[in-house]
């Protein structure tokens, strides 16, 4: 046998090797045993998510006709108002050489609605709540809307949107048909809300006073405690590193940089990491997003809050928790009637709010609260009271804590906001005291 004839014999054992792995490798099905499910890490989540709108509402529709003004704070009438809003073809935006105090000039002495909100909002981010198609718009920011009915005096109907603290007014452009869809769908039935008259403040922001006593009930909760171990493994980037360690007041949870404090006699829960200090600018257009997505983030939407301000300078977003019929709640011990969060450079600086969740709901026999024109009179007559300092007023829920049981009370009273705070008007009736509530 030749030398190239066991080349070729080789050869052709190799190529046939090869051919057989081939197939070898392509028919060959591995009998994998199957795997019991096994644990996985569940996203933590004390409720659902909740959208924008859900968070960022108005409080309050003023409807002004011949007679007057009507007014409501009913979540699902304010509801259907901005779910009809958002149908809308919004064009034309523009700034008008206004003061926002000024907007009533083109408004009063006709039909006309407002749409109020407890603070500024940025357009660019609530515009997808309205409806907006238009991509080119101003960025500017907004408390009020303001829509004229009285279309038969004008080509196409407008839509005003007022800031007061910029002292700004815009003006965006929609087909008249649809003012007198709304028109007839809600202006008439409107009139059965209770009425109310207009109080304009020393800095020139107009609010609305009921003209009558107002009606409410009391209602009492039965509270459910959160799980502080859950909000633990939450907050901090690491839960494995994390220290508990019981206190006084109730747990401490700490790692190398981050505190968070349970503090089961005064019913709050406060996280802060020192290291996320806010030593530069930030993006306040972006503050209110990125705190919605940071809450969303564990679900902390426990009960009905909403956004109530923003403090830009300390980097602060504020909700507050709201009750029945769409008003607000307040409490002595402010963090259990709110979420604050303090932003620092990149991540968050400080989280406090309370650490239950409202439950089972009953209710009680109703009170009458003192007219608008009564509760003016009362604040006007404090002293030391000094009007430049007044900024609002309104009815909400003074929430008190039993120590003794798991019960909620929230009984109705008047607040107005002063200097930046909001106090508690305490009438003859309940003791002639005012206290500070933030």
């Amino acid at each position: 046998m030749t030398y190239e004839s066991i080349k070729s014999i080789i050869l052709t054992i190799l190529v046939g090797a090869s051919l057989l792995l081939t197939w070898s490798l392509w028919t060959y099905q591995p009998n994998y045993e199957e795997l019991e499910n096994g644990e996985t890490v569940q996203e933590v989540s004390f409720s659902p998510k909740k959208a924008l709108k859900d968070i960022v509402k108005p409080d309050q529709i003023l409807y002004h006709s011949e007679d007057g003004f009507h007014g409501t704070f009913r979540e699902e009438e304010i509801e259907k108002v901005i779910n009809a809003i958002s149908q809308w073809h919004m064009t034309g935006f523009e700034n008008l050489a206004l003061e926002g105090s000024n907007v009533y000039s083109l408004i009063d002495n006709q039909e006309a609605v407002e749409i109020l909100y407890p603070s500024e909002i940025a357009i660019n981010l609530y515009k997808n709540v309205l409806g907006i198609k238009e991509k080119d718009i101003p960025n500017f920011h907004f408390n009020q809307i303001v829509i004229p009915l009285n279309i038969e005096q004008r080509e196409h109907g407008v839509i005003y949107f007022v800031s007061n603290e910029e002292k700004r007014v815009y003006r965006s452009m929609i087909p008249f048909s649809l003012i007198s869809e709304f028109k007839g769908h809600y202006f008439e039935a409107a009139k059965a809300y209770s009425k109310y008259f207009p109080y304009t403040t020393t800095s020139g922001r107009r609010i609305y006073l009921p003209e009558g006593e107002t009606e409410m009930l009391s209602y009492q909760h039965l509270s459910s405690e959160l799980d502080s171990d859950k909000f633990k493994d939450a907050l901090f980037n690491d839960p494995s590193l994390v220290q508990k360690n019981y206190t006084a007041t109730g747990v401490e949870y700490t790692d190398a940089s981050s505190l968070m404090r349970v503090n089961t006699d005064i019913n709050t829960i406060s996280y802060i990491d020192p290291s996320e200090l806010a030593n530069q600018e930030l993006d306040t257009n972006n503050l209110l997003k990125r705190s919605i997505d940071f809450v969303n983030g564990h679900g902390g939407w426990t009960d009905n809050y909403r956004f109530v301000g923003m403090d830009k300078e300390q980097h602060m977003v504020h909700f507050r928790l709201y009750g029945q019929d769409g008003y607000p709640i307040f409490s002595e011990n402010t963090a259990i009637a709110k979420i604050r969060l303090i932003w620092g450079n990149t991540d968050i600086n400080r989280y406090i709010r309370s650490n239950f969740s409202l439950g089972l709901l009953t209710s009680t026999s109703p009170r009458k609260l003192d007219s608008g024109a009564v509760v003016l009179e009362k604040i006007q007559k404090i002293n030391q009271f000094n009007p430049n300092l007044l900024e609002n007023i309104k009815i909400g829920y003074d929430m008190k804590m039993n120590d003794q049981s798991l019960l909620i009370q929230l009984e109705p009273s008047w607040y107005y906001l002063y200097n930046g705070v909001w106090k508690q008007l305490k009438t003859s009736e309940y003791g002639g005291e005012v206290h500070g509530l933030e």
